[in-house]
């Protein structure tokens, strides 16, 4: 599996985000019997963040 610059800057910046992201994509995988793409997890990341982010603000 080769990394993109995006998925490893993620996987530096965002280390918990991005494995719950990969936990959340196996589940998924394992529930819906299918391939998830690997770019998924990329946005899983940024949006699992974005909700970290917001919720750290208030």
């Amino acid at each position: 599996m080769t990394q993109t610059p995006l998925t490893t800057l993620l996987r530096k910046e965002y280390p918990i985000c991005y494995n719950l992201s990969w936990q959340l994509v196996k589940i998924m995988q394992n529930e819906l019997k299918a391939q998830i793409p690997e770019a998924e997890v990329s946005y899983l990341t940024l949006h699992i963040e974005r909700i970290y982010q917001k919720m750290n603000t208030k």
